[in-house]
C-alpha cells in the first residue's frame, strides 16, 4: 500500500481576488474536494454550492458513499463513490454496548473513503477539503499529511447541540450511560485498532494520526441553519470567527413546478424523509385524519413503502413514491414530517409552518427548537392517532402567531445567503496560491511538435503559467510563431522541414522515409533552444511526447526536470504511442534502410559542433520523464489501467462561457452539421462537394472549414442549406451543432465531446484511424473509413443525431472533460514537479 506522501509535494498557488463583493478566480480555477457523511440529509445541503463552485469555472470532487452516488451527480463534478457500510437509519443507544457499537460504526465510516481519497486526490491535490462534522477522520488525517487547509461543514445544529452531549454524539445522553465505560468497551476498541492497522498500512503511526484528529485548526465553518434558528453556542471568539450561518441551500426558484395545487382548500405535504420513510402504517393513519376535512393532502411515500402497502385513502389525499417538497411548499399551509434538518429548512423557507414528528434525537432537537421559537408543533410517533393530527394540523395552520413568526424565518432564511454565500466563503477562505520557490517564479521551457493538433493544447498551459507569475519560452516551429506569441511567451523559433500531413506509410520505404523525418525533427530545435538556454536555463522542461531529444538535452545540461506532454492518447512500455498496436499487414521497420542509417553516422558530428556529447544522449534516453499529462481525459485513453500516477489524465481546456461570438444560428432553428477536417487534412475538395451536395433538401445547415482549400467553382456549386468558411472558431458554432464531421484529431474531437456534441469521424491519416476505431467503440459516433460518399456521410450524420445511446455516452464524456482539470491541473502537476525535491532518475511521481 502507497504512503501517503507529505506536505513537500504540494504545488505553489497564486493569489485570489474579488470582484462584485464575490471571489472569483482571476488566476482561474481551484479544486474543492468535498467529504460526505454517508445520509441524503448530509449530501443534500452539499450539491447546491458544489454546483455552485462549478458555475464560478472550479473544479469540484465529491467524496460519498456508493449508495448516494447516483443523487450526489452534479454537472461538472467529479463524483468519487467509496464503500460504506454505515447504517441509516442510525438507530439510539440504551447501554454502554450500544453506544460503543454506535461510535464503532462512526469509526469505520470516518476512515472508510480514505482508500479512494488516496487513489483520487493524490495526484490531483485539493486546493481545500471541506468535510462534514460527523466522521471527518479521513478529511483531518490528509490536511495534516498533505497540508491542505480545512473547512467544516455542519448539516445541522453545530457543536452536537442536538445530543444534548458533546462527547457521545449519536447516544441521545442516556443518564445511565457511562462515558467511561463506552471509551473502553472493547468494541469500540476494536474499530479503533482496524483503523489505526489502515492507516499504518500508508506509512503512518498511530500517535501521529491521533494527534491529527484531535486537530481543530480548521479555516472557516458552513453551517446550513440560519443563526436566528441554531441555539446558542458556547461562546468561542475563535469558532465565532470562522463559523458563518449560510442557511438552506436548497433553491426556491429551480425546484418550482412540477406539482399543481388544488383549485379550493388548504394543502397539507406529509412526508417521513429518506431515513424513517418505512411505516405504512404511519400514512395509513394520517391519510385518515384528513377524510372530509376539506384539506387537499400531498404524501410523499418513499423508497421502502408503495401506495399498496398504505391501503384505499380518501380521495382528497395524493401518493407520491416521490415528489420535490419544493414544489409543493410554497401552496402548502402545513408541513408533517420527520423533522430532518433539510426538510425542516425547506418548509421555513417557503414559509410553511411545521408539525413535527421525530423519530431520532437530531429531529427532537429540531422538533423542541421550533417549538421554542413558536414555529409549529411536534408530536411523538406513539402518540399519533388521526384525532390527534387533525387537531394539530388546524390548529398549527390557524395560528397567526405562527404564521408571523414563520414569515420573519423565511426572511432571515432569504438573508442568510445559502449557496452563494457558501461558495463566497469557500472562495475567500482558500489560501493564496504561492510562487515556486518560495516566491521565486519558475522559468519553464515548453518544447511543441510542429502540428497544431500538438501546439494547441498546450497554449492554454502556457497561459495559466504566465498568469501565475512563472516564465515561459516556448520553442515551436517558424510557422507556428504567431500562435505561441499570442499568449504573450517568449517565443524561440527554428526551422522545420516536417511534412505536413504526415505521409502515407505503404511500403518499408515509406516507413524509413517518415521515421527519418521524426528524427530529424527531434533535433531540429537543439541549435536555438542550446544557445538561448545557454546563460539561461530553465527550471523545467515540458516536451510534446514527439519532441522529446532537443529537449530532454536542454533539460540535462540545466540539471532540471521533465514533464512529458502527450496531446492524444498516452503511451508507455505497456501501450505504443498511438493507443493501438500496429495495424496487421504495417510494414517493419528496416533499422538498417541507408537514410537511418546515414542520419544515425551523422548525428555525433551535429552534436559535438553543439558541444553535446553521446553519454549526454544516452542519460536523456534512459531517464524518464517525472510526470506526464495527458490532454484527453482518462475515460477517453486507451487501456488506461496501465497507466501509473506519473500520468495526469488533465483533458483539454474546457469550452469557454460564453462562448465565441462571430457566428450564429439558423434563425428558423434548423440542425446544424459541422463539417472540419482538421488543419492537415482539409485539402479534399472532392469530399466538401460531395457532403454538401449529399445534404441538399434534408433541412439541414451545413457548416464546412475548409483552410481556404476549395476554389471559386466548387465554392459556386455548393447548395444553398451550405456555409463555406476558410477559418472559423468551431466553438462558436459547437453549442448548436447537433453532429460533427471531421477527421478524428484529437483537438477536433475534444472540441466536440466537451459540448456535447456526437461525431462521425472520416480518419485521413493512420494515427486518426486508431482514434476513430476507438471512438466508434466507446459509442461516442460512428467511424467511415475507406472511400466514402457524401451519401454515406448524410446516413451517419442522421443516424448518429437520433442515437439516444450514443447521447448519453457524450454527454458521460462531457462530465469527465469538465472535471478533468485542464490547464490549471496541469500547471499544477508542473508546479509540483518543480517544487519536489530532485531524485536520482527514478521513474517516481512529483506527488506520490
Amino acid at each position: 500500500m502507497p504512503r501517503i506522501p507529505g506536505a513537500s509535494g504540494g504545488g505553489p498557488r497564486a493569489a485570489a481576488g474579488r470582484v462584485g463583493g464575490v471571489t472569483w478566480s482571476a488566476e482561474r480555477q481551484r479544486h474543492y474536494a468535498f467529504l460526505s457523511f454517508p445520509g441524503h440529509g448530509h449530501v443534500r445541503p452539499v450539491l447546491p454550492v458544489t454546483a455552485e463552485l462549478v458555475r464560478r469555472g472550479h473544479r469540484v470532487t465529491h467524496l460519498v458513499a456508493e449508495r448516494l452516488a447516483a443523487s450526489a451527480a452534479v454537472p461538472g463534478v467529479r463524483v468519487v463513490a467509496y464503500r460504506s457500510s454505515f447504517p441509516e437509519p442510525f438507530g439510539r443507544a440504551a447501554t454502554a454496548g450500544e453506544a460503543a457499537g454506535m461510535l464503532a460504526e462512526l469509526v469505520r465510516e470516518g476512515f472508510a473513503p480514505l482508500a479512494e481519497a488516496v487513489r483520487v486526490l493524490d495526484g490531483d491535490r485539493p486546493d481545500l477539503l471541506l468535510h462534514d462534522d460527523i466522521g471527518a477522520h479521513t478529511a483531518r488525517l490528509l490536511s495534516r499529511v498533505w497540508g491542505v487547509p480545512l473547512i467544516r461543514l455542519y448539516a445541522h445544529f453545530a457543536d452536537h447541540v442536538h445530543t444534548g452531549r458533546t462527547d457521545q454524539p449519536g447516544t441521545g445522553g442516556g443518564e445511565a450511560i457511562s462515558p467511561a465505560e463506552v471509551m473502553a468497551h472493547p468494541v469500540l476498541a476494536a474499530a479503533w485498532q482496524e483503523a489505526m492497522d489502515l492507516v499504518a498500512g500508508y506509512g503512518h503511526e498511530p500517535d501521529a494520526v491521533i494527534e491529527a484528529l484531535r486537530c481543530e485548526d480548521a479555516v472557516g465553518e458552513l453551517v446550513f441553519v440560519p443563526r436566528e434558528f441554531h441555539p446558542d453556542s458556547p461562546p468561542d471568539p475563535v469558532v465565532a470567527g470562522r463559523r458563518v450561518f449560510v442557511g438552506s441551500t436548497a433553491d426556491l426558484d429551480a425546484a418550482a413546478g412540477g406539482w399543481s395545487p388544488p383549485g379550493t382548500g388548504p394543502v397539507a405535504l406529509v412526508s417521513l424523509g429518506t431515513a424513517q420513510a418505512g411505516d405504512p402504517a404511519f400514512f395509513s393513519r394520517c391519510a385518515a385524519a384528513f377524510a372530509g376535512t376539506g384539506w387537499h393532502v400531498v404524501m410523499t411515500l418513499g423508497s421502502r413503502v408503495t401506495p399498496d402497502m398504505v391501503g384505499p385513502v380518501p380521495p382528497n389525499v395524493e401518493l407520491h413514491q416521490w415528489l420535490p417538497h419544493l414544489a409543493v411548499l410554497p401552496h402548502a399551509s402545513v408541513y408533517v414530517g420527520a423533522a430532518g434538518m433539510g426538510s425542516v429548512l425547506e418548509a421555513l423557507a417557503c414559509a410553511t409552518p411545521v408539525l413535527a414528528l421525530p423519530h431520532t434525537d437530531e429531529q427532537r432537537a429540531n422538533a423542541d427548537r421550533l417549538a421554542e421559537l413558536g414555529l409549529g408543533a411536534a408530536l411523538t410517533p406513539d402518540d399519533l392517532t388521526p384525532a390527534a393530527l387533525r387537531e394539530l394540523v388546524l390548529a398549527t395552520a390557524a395560528d397567526e402567531a405562527t404564521g408571523r413568526r414563520v414569515r420573519e424565518m423565511a426572511a432571515h432564511l432569504a438573508r442568510a445567503g445559502g449557496a452563494r454565500r457558501a461558495a463566497d466563503e469557500v472562495e475567500a477562505r482558500t489560501p493564496p496560491r504561492r510562487a515556486a520557490g518560495g516566491g521565486r517564479a519558475l522559468r519553464v521551457a515548453v518544447f511543441s511538435f510542429p502540428g497544431w493538433g500538438h501546439l494547441r493544447p498546450l497554449l492554454p498551459l502556457v497561459r495559466e503559467l504566465l498568469d501565475r507569475g512563472h516564465e515561459v519560452s516556448v520553442v515551436v516551429a517558424e510557422r507556428f510563431a504567431a500562435a505561441a506569441a499570442d499568449t504573450g511567451a517568449r517565443v524561440l523559433t527554428y526551422p522545420s522541414r516536417f511534412p505536413a500531413p504526415v505521409p502515407e506509410v505503404r511500403t518499408a520505404e515509406d516507413l524509413a522515409q517518415v521515421v527519418v523525418a521524426y528524427y530529424e525533427e527531434a533535433f531540429a530545435a537543439l541549435p536555438a533552444a542550446w544557445a538561448a538556454f545557454a546563460d539561461d536555463p530553465p527550471d523545467l522542461v515540458v516536451e510534446d511526447a514527439l519532441s522529446t531529444a532537443a529537449s530532454g538535452l536542454v533539460a540535462d545540461r540545466a540539471g532540471c526536470p521533465v514533464v512529458r506532454a502527450f496531446p492524444g492518447f498516452a503511451g508507455n512500455d505497456e501501450v505504443p504511442l498511438n493507443g493501438s498496436e500496429p495495424e496487421p499487414g504495417s510494414p517493419d521497420l528496416d533499422a538498417e534502410h541507408p537514410a537511418i542509417a546515414a542520419f544515425v553516422r551523422g548525428l555525433p558530428d551535429r552534436l559535438a559542433r553543439l558541444g553535446v556529447g553521446e553519454d549526454a544522449v544516452a542519460r536523456v534516453r534512459a531517464r524518464p520523464p517525472r510526470a506526464n499529462l495527458v490532454f484527453v481525459p482518462a475515460a477517453f485513453q486507451p487501456r488506461v489501467e496501465c497507466f501509473d500516477g506519473s500520468f495526469a489524465f488533465v483533458g483539454p481546456q474546457p469550452p469557454a462561457d460564453p462562448p465565441p461570438t462571430g457566428w450564429s444560428p439558423p434563425a428558423d432553428g434548423s440542425p446544424v452539421v459541422l463539417v472540419s477536417l482538421g488543419t492537415s487534412s482539409n485539402d479534399n475538395p472532392g469530399f466538401f462537394l460531395a457532403c454538401g451536395e449529399a445534404f441538399a433538401g434534408t433541412g439541414w445547415r451545413v457548416v464546412m472549414t475548409t483552410a481556404g482549400h476549395l476554389d471559386g467553382a466548387t465554392a459556386a456549386a455548393m447548395p444553398p442549406e451550405v456555409e463555406l468558411h476558410a477559418w472559423l472558431d468551431h466553438h462558436a458554432v459547437l453549442p448548436h451543432a447537433a453532429v460533427v464531421v471531421c477527421q478524428a484529431g484529437a483537438g477536433s474531437l475534444m472540441d466536440a465531446f466537451g459540448h456535447g456534441v456526437p461525431v462521425v469521424v472520416v480518419p485521413q491519416q493512420p494515427d486518426a484511424r486508431v482514434m476513430a476505431r476507438h471512438v466508434a467503440a466507446l459509442g461516442l459516433g460512428r467511424c467511415l473509413e475507406g472511400p466514402v460518399s457524401g451519401a454515406d456521410v448524410r446516413d451517419a450524420v442522421l443516424a448518429v443525431a437520433a442515437d439516444a445511446g450514443v447521447a448519453a455516452a457524450v454527454a458521460a464524456l462531457r462530465s469527465a472533460i469538465g472535471s478533468a482539470g485542464g490547464a490549471a491541473r496541469a500547471a499544477d502537476v508542473v508546479e509540483r514537479v518543480a517544487a519536489a525535491t530532485p531524485t536520482d532518475g527514478g521513474s517516481q511521481s512529483a506527488w506520490r
